[in-house]
């Protein structure tokens, strides 16, 4: 008897590509305890690289935990607390369904892809 209930569980993937004068740094995969702090490093390499504005694109994570949304919160304070700029693609899964079961859909910046 096939199992009905497969689940296609993708590896983690960070890619950044320069977009004009933004970063945007693509996820794939979860973003939980293991991958944030590579994901942390990624956008303060490109900050320190004199980057202006970063966005995530998070329309392939399949899964985000509470050190997930703890990132993406550190990660918007601090832009605004320095005068940068920083947003999120977040696409109709799992990150969407979590700022709005936490009430934040409304405090990230949204960037087009």
């Amino acid at each position: 008897m096939a199992d009905r209930h497969t689940f296609d569980i993708q590896p983690f993937r960070l890619a950044a590509r320069p977009d004009g004068e933004r970063v945007v740094v693509e996820l794939r995969g979860e973003l939980d305890l293991d991958t944030v702090e590579a994901v942390r490093e990624a956008v303060h390499e490109h900050r320190a690289q004199g980057t202006r504005t970063i966005v995530l694109d998070l329309r392939e994570l399949a899964f985000i935990d509470s050190s997930g949304l703890r990132l993406l919160l550190q990660l918007d304070a601090d832009a605004r607390a320095q005068g940068l700029d920083f947003a999120l693609i977040e696409g109709e899964g799992p990150v969407r369904r979590l700022l709005q079961l936490t009430n934040l859909s409304d405090d990230f910046r949204r960037a087009e892809p």
